[in-house]
């Protein structure tokens, strides 16, 4: 942690190299996991005024038992014309709190846009999930953190596969930077690997391994720690003002809460029998979710999941979704991977 194919993936990229393989496992990440997945939430249709910009849309109100409030959100869902071949479940980066648009200001399609449009006319329905209210903001001084937190967008992902999908069609799951956080956690911490066929984490995740980031106390693995903007984000998730919270302090006291919110340390489950896992990260990303992210691929190496795939895109910023190769590529794992699969 980072290993040194880590280090060798990196030099790959900025050499301008892309890489999609499995490497041979990682012997310096810890093994420890809890029992089982944590329990999902309960998601309720609300009746919504708001224009939709879809085929449908379906406002809703999500609880969870470990969080104190409840949070609004809405799926966006875009059917195709030909017969549907599947369900893809897309989140967005940060909060969640963005929609892709059609256009951009100046009517030019987007390149995600562009790449999201041939995913549906490829026969899959789009769903879209906007958190109304966001997904990372914990009940002020609660200490919940995103392994609680992210028990929203597993419970959208979990109504999605069952209310949305249909009967014999495979469910797959992408975001980027937090929506690749989201997509991970629901597979590393909630048990979601028995509804996704395939999860397709890009330019990120950034949470990796947030002990690390957060107390900056290991100067070997100085390309984890956060920048000052990370600490602040962290901050909120424990229900703290952004910058007064334990991650900003360095409290060391909340080292093993961290290490429990972290997607690579504190999850039950990290090998996936049927669920393709392909992470898609930038070579030039300047975050911090290239070393994270690869964290996160490492403690699948290294716990042997089957069908793991990574890419790392020479060049490609952490927006590597709005670049040409990045759309391109994240298009083509949905249009390629996007199948069922079984034991």
């Amino acid at each position: 942690m980072p290993s040194r194919f880590y280090r060798a993936l990196v030099g790959l990229a900025v050499a301008g190299g892309l890489c999609a393989c499995t490497p041979d496992a990682a012997s310096d990440v810890a093994t420890a996991v809890p029992a089982s997945p944590r329990a999902l939430g309960a998601l309720t249709t609300v009746e919504s005024t708001e224009p939709c910009i879809g085929t449908r849309c379906i406002s809703f109100v999500l609880t969870c038992p470990d969080l104190v409030e409840p949070v609004r959100g809405r799926f966006v869902i875009e059917d195709p014309a030909v017969a549907v071949r599947g369900t893809v479940a897309m989140f967005s980066g940060g909060n969640g709190r963005f929609l892709t648009p059609l256009t951009a200001d100046d009517g030019t399609i987007p390149e995600f846009r562009r790449a999201l449009n041939d995913i549906i006319a490829g026969g899959f329905r789009l769903v879209q999930v906007v958190w109304e209210d966001g997904w990372t903001g914990g009940a002020p001084e609660r200490g919940e953190g995103l392994d609680k937190l992210s028990c929203r967008p597993a419970t959208a992902a979990a109504w999605i596969a069952d209310n949305l999908t249909d009967e014999g069609t495979p469910f797959c799951a992408g975001g980027s930077s937090g929506g690749a956080a989201q997509v991970s956690y629901m597979l590393t911490h909630y048990g979601l690997e028995d509804r996704l066929s395939l999860a397709v984490p890009f330019a990120g995740n950034w949470m990796g391994h947030i002990d690390v980031g957060c107390l900056d106390d290991d100067p070997m693995n100085a390309a984890l720690h956060y920048s000052e903007m990370a600490r602040a984000f962290m901050d909120v998730t424990m229900g703290f003002p952004a910058g007064e919270g334990p991650c900003t302090t360095r409290t060391e006291s909340a080292r093993a809460a961290f290490e429990e919110a972290s997607i690579a340390g504190g999850g039950n489950d990290y090998v996936h029998p049927n669920t393709m896992v392909w992470i898609i990260l930038g070579g030039a990303d300047q975050v911090g979710a290239l070393p994270q992210g690869h964290a996160y691929y490492e403690r699948l190496a290294k716990e042997g999941s089957p069908l793991l795939k990574i890419d790392v895109l020479s060049g490609a910023p952490h927006g590597l979704a709005r670049t040409p190769g990045g759309a391109d590529r994240i298009r083509d794992v949905f249009l390629r991977e996007c199948r069922s699969r079984s034991s």
